[in-house]
């Protein structure tokens, strides 16, 4: 009995000298975290090699070491701590291979340069053709082995090169779509079919028929945008001086520059000789989609306008000048023809440039990336979240603790919350406001709906899908453009040859049940949205919610 209490009372001994450590190691760590805030790298590497003396498992100090250690060029340290992060799996493998073979670059080491350089591709570090940027791998630029992997080698000559950036494209999709084994077939068949054809193909037709093969990926984040400045490729941008948008009732001339500037608020019947619908289905051909509607976003604003797009569609034969069909209020059709140019307009839905009236409250702030009005009568807060990034004057973390203060108020109970402009941005960003949504939404006898759009993509859909799985939100609206589990990622890729820039969807989002194959969330609410009410003022979707919460509260 006597050795039994001695050894009971040594074990609680011992736990709570763990547990005294443990709490030092805590604290020892919320300061890590601060100095990393801080940028405090000498700081970062002393708390560090503190705290990885005391536990040799935590994979998150390993790597700040190793980053801050690389920023203070002690690079022997950068590369252990780094080969340590990296043997513990954490979550950034292709940043921390790179950042090794960046350290041993800098100390000569190029073989080791190389092999990391390998495997920071093999895990699908993006961007690859900014390798030859970093300063630790210029003595390596004229190395056959760094230009392979760097994509800096291609022929000159044009059929060849052309032919070179379609195997590159090829590869740079091999190693970045998670799920490439699912499109491999299909994808390299299309591949050699379009290297058969190359000499045939002027300029555009080749830039199209990138745009095919990138679009059998058949996802929304990956797409062939075009010819950079240095291209040698010769692709007019010439467009028209009008911007569409797909409303229940139809295609809209919904802004317009010069001549197109009198047509806005008109109905389109063609554009050229296809109608909006031929012209859909085309863009669908040439765009990755992660569910029908994410087309109806983008073709309208990106494509009906293009008069490349306009020529591979078969809609014109004339490049200069472009007929509209467009209704009339009799039920007769007009023809206009407008000259093409030079035109750009504004991204998202905009406010109508015609009629009068109040501004309905999703037109009139569109390009804050986030803000919020109190709605007294109604007991209620409009939220609008239109980017995932953070604004200069407020971070969304400062944002969402203002935000949470309003929502602390018992006299709020409904909370609204606008996605219908949010095409994405930083998931990393969205947690403070998760937190402070939920918290409202825990309290008694209070309720969140939520509006989404087509313009609702990539991040908006994550942000989304988190609402719909911790609140009980109601969904109102037309579907969002994204799936709860998708694959996504925008990506920089450009090929050595033609310059051409792409993306090419790097990541798996599973946010929802994996089981979960559901296209979009569905409204529960669903408003689409009508010309009559964009161009009349009116937010169709806000007077459902509205109404819902006057039903409520009888």
């Amino acid at each position: 009995m006597k050795r039994l209490l001695i050894v009971v009372c040594g074990a609680l001994l011992l736990l709570a000298a763990g547990g005294e450590n443990a709490n030092s190691y805590l604290e020892s760590r919320r300061q890590l975290q601060a100095a990393i805030a801080a940028r405090q790298d000498e700081r970062v590497v002393e708390l560090a090699q503190a705290l990885t003396a005391q536990q040799a498992d935590d994979e998150e100090v390993w790597y700040a070491l190793g980053r801050s250690a690389f920023t203070l060029k002690k690079y022997e340290l950068a590369i252990s701590a780094s080969e340590k992060a990296w043997s513990l799996g954490f979550r950034y493998m292709p940043w921390i291979a790179l950042r090794i073979a960046r350290s041993e670059a800098a100390l000569g080491h190029d073989d080791m340069a190389l092999d990391w350089l390998h495997r920071a591709l093999d895990q699908r570090l993006e961007d690859r053709h900014t390798l030859a940027d970093y300063q630790e791998f210029q003595a390596l630029r004229d190395d056959p082995r760094f230009r392979s992997l760097a994509g800096l080698t291609h022929p000159e000559e044009r059929l060849q090169g052309m032919a070179a950036d379609v195997d590159y494209l090829v590869d740079e999709a091999r190693r970045l779509r998670p799920d490439y084994a699912s499109v491999k077939a299909r994808f390299e068949a299309a591949a050699e079919d379009l290297k058969e054809q190359l000499p045939t193909l002027n300029d555009r037709q080749y830039l199209f028929g990138l745009m095919r093969l990138v679009a059998l990926l058949g996802d929304g984040h990956s797409v062939v945008y075009g010819p950079t400045e240095d291209s040698p490729l010769q692709v007019s941008n010439a467009s028209l001086p009008v911007k569409f948008y797909l409303f229940a009732e139809g295609l809209y001339v919904v802004d317009g520059v010069g001549a197109g500037a009198n047509l806005i608020g008109r109905q389109v019947e063609r554009v050229g000789s296809k109608t909006p619908q031929e012209l859909l289905e085309h863009s669908r051909q040439l765009h990755g989609s992660d569910n029908p509607m994410t087309m109806r976003w983008l073709a309208p604003q990106f494509y009906f306008g293009s008069v490349a797009f306009l020529l591979d569609a078969g809609a014109i034969d004339d490049p200069s000048a472009v007929s509209l069909v467009l209704a009339s209020e009799d039920g007769s059709s007009e023809t206009v023809r407008l000259a093409s140019g030079d035109y750009h307009f504004p991204r998202k839905l905009r406010p109508p440039k015609i009629g009068s009236g109040t501004m309905p409250l999703y037109l009139q702030h569109v390009d804050s990336n986030y803000w919020f009005q109190p709605m007294p009568d109604r007991h209620a807060i409009y939220f609008q979240f239109n980017q995932i990034r953070d604004s200069k004057d407020e971070p969304i973390a400062a944002f969402a603790a203002r935000l949470g203060k309003a929502l602390d108020s018992p006299d709020v109970l409904h909370l609204i919350i606008d996605l219908r402009h949010d095409n994405g941005g930083n998931n990393g960003l969205e947690r403070p406001l998760l937190r402070q949504i939920i918290a409202f939404d825990v309290r008694e006898q209070t309720d969140i709906y939520v509006i989404t759009g087509r313009n609702t993509f990539s991040a908006a859909q994550n942000f989304l899908n988190r609402l719909e799985r911790w609140t009980d939100c109601v969904v109102v609206g037309e579907p969002s453009s994204s799936s709860p589990n998708f694959i996504g990622e925008e990506t920089s890729v450009l090929l050595p040859w033609s310059r051409v820039a792409a993306s090419i969807s790097s990541r798996t989002w599973q946010d929802s049940d994996p089981g979960d194959q559901r296209q979009w969330i569905a409204p529960q609410l669903p408003v689409a949205p009508r010309a009559a009410d964009y161009f009349g003022r009116r937010d169709a979707a806000l007077d459902a919610v509205l109404q819902e919460i006057s039903e409520e509260a009888r």
